[in-house]
């Protein structure tokens, strides 16, 4: 049966408070974002003041050049509208990247001197181990639930094998005990 020998660990579980901190940077599309709503701003603004530099000159039939100033205040509208979408967007990926913390609950684990256990000895179950010959051949097996072990050797054919060199007489083969001969003694 093979056992091992424990040594235990305390453990304490130490409540606390985690802190996440978000750390956002803001991304270089934001400043295109910002640069489109100021030109368009600003084309927006001069076709609110000078709308008649948006119209295309029409001749009347007494020869005035007359301008009509729907154009220009519908192009200062488009303009308006691009230079809002584009502003709106820029604020709202400025607000989102800025940075955060959240809270919340952990645990932490410390561990605490090591001692001797409650069984100090117990089998060593479920694992694996190998018996592993002079040749270098090895035999598997699992121990059980109570440690033990079982391996099945194959049987020698032609006898035990040769000793090795680590034998009790180097390099050669242990001999077998044999009975002494006795010849049965008869009287007359």
């Amino acid at each position: 049966m093979i056992t091992e020998l424990r040594r235990c660990k305390t453990q304490t579980v130490v409540p606390m408070i985690r802190e996440e901190r978000t750390i956002r940077e803001v991304d270089s599309g934001v400043y295109w974002e910002y640069g489109i709503a100021a030109v368009t701003a600003a084309i927006a603004t001069y076709a609110f003041i000078r709308p008649e530099a948006f119209a295309t000159p029409l001749i009347n039939q007494e020869g005035e050049i007359i301008r009509d100033k729907s154009a220009g205040y519908m192009s200062g509208g488009v303009f308006s509208g691009i230079a809002a979408l584009s502003l709106g967007g820029g604020i709202y990926d400025t607000i989102r990247s800025r940075d955060s913390v959240e809270y919340s609950d952990a645990e932490a684990r410390v561990d605490g001197p090591e001692g001797p256990c409650a069984r100090p000895e117990a089998p060593w179950s479920r694992h694996s181990v190998a018996l592993i010959f002079a040749d270098g051949a090895a035999l598997g097996g699992m121990t059980d639930a109570e440690g033990r072990v079982v391996f099945s050797l194959p049987a020698f054919a032609e006898g035990p094998p040769a000793a090795t060199p680590e034998g009790p007489e180097k390099g050669k083969t242990p001999e077998t005990p044999t009975t002494p001969k006795t010849t049965p003694k008869t009287t007359p």
